[in-house]
């Protein structure tokens, strides 16, 4: 909220002058593993190649053939450039996981998601009310969990990086397992995004064109597990939280139901959609390192 706050005043204070200067904070501040392929400085595409990655759609898509080898088959040169890319054993495999079938990745289809709200402990009930369920009338309708971003908002638009921790402790209690399972559910299954234009209805091509995406892009951009928005830009470069509630509406008719998807699409870099997938904590230190390389508070004497 107050990075926010403060991107909006530099905007109309200096014309965007102080934006350029917050993304060139938040590209010094960012691990390289988090960057686009454009983005990287020359040290970290030399990293990226001793990796095995040599071209921007390899690193963007996050190649199988390299991203998808466990951490411990990597060689020494492999996990040294990994390491200074910013990636750890922890972090590497959900990269390897992005690339995984749906069915394979962390599903909530059993344990305390799939049980009736009486067979839940209290701990649970804790969980399902922080989470929304105020009730057992409001948990026995849920329907499947993907489903819960049509008909819910709230915690249920945000991304794993937006939840507070108690949310998080409380997805995780009831059998969520984690970022992975949380923003794939974004991902409406069989939503207009996995479609071609063709194959549209009226309704989803209307939506589409108010999100400003014509015919002639949609193909390019959609139509698979492996596009999810590639390259577009215009609104696309806003994040989630900065839409207004028809562009919201659109999006969501399209089969992308929160800032899990949205924020974390193909779409070209901005600052913005990068922002908003920082947790809490990262913003805050992305604040205080823009308060330090432009007005020299914090700045060591």
């Amino acid at each position: 909220g107050e990075l926010r706050a403060r991107l909006g005043e530099a905007e109309a204070v200096a014309g965007g002058v102080c934006l350029r200067s917050i993304e060139a904070v938040l590209l010094m501040v960012l691990p390289a593993k988090e960057k686009a392929w454009a983005s990287l400085a020359e040290p970290e595409l030399a990293l990226a190649q001793q990796l095995g990655v040599h071209a921007a759609r390899a690193w963007d898509e996050r190649d199988p053939t390299v991203f998808g080898l466990d951490w411990m088959t990597l060689s020494g040169v492999q996990r040294s450039a990994a390491k200074a890319l910013g990636f750890d054993e922890a972090s590497w495999r959900p990269a390897a996981a992005k690339n995984a079938p749906k069915d394979e990745q962390a599903q909530v289809s059993s344990g305390p998601w799939a049980a009736d709200w009486v067979a839940l402990s209290s701990d649970e009930c804790q969980a399902a009310m922080t989470l929304g369920f105020t009730d057992e009338a409001s948990w026995e309708v849920r329907g499947m969990w993907e489903a819960l971003r049509r008909e819910k908002e709230g915690v249920w638009e945000k991304s794993w990086a937006q939840l507070s921790e108690a949310e998080r402790k409380a997805a995780i209690a009831l059998g969520i397992s984690g970022a992975g399972a949380w923003d794939e559910a974004s991902w409406a299954p069989l939503g207009a995004w996995q479609r071609q234009w063709a194959q549209l209805s009226q309704d989803e091509r209307q939506a589409a064109e108010e999100l400003g995406v014509s015919a002639g892009a949609w193909d390019a951009a959609f139509g698979g597990a492996e596009k999810r928005g590639q390259g577009l830009a215009g609104v696309w470069g806003r994040s989630w939280a900065q839409l207004e509630q028809g562009e919201r509406l659109a999006a969501r008719k399209l089969g992308i139901m929160g800032a899990g998807a949205w924020d974390k699409s193909k779409a070209e870099f901005s600052v913005e959609r990068k922002i908003a997938q920082l947790t809490k904590a990262e913003q805050e230190a992305m604040m205080k390192e823009w308060v330090k390389q432009t007005y020299g508070i914090g700045a060591e004497a």
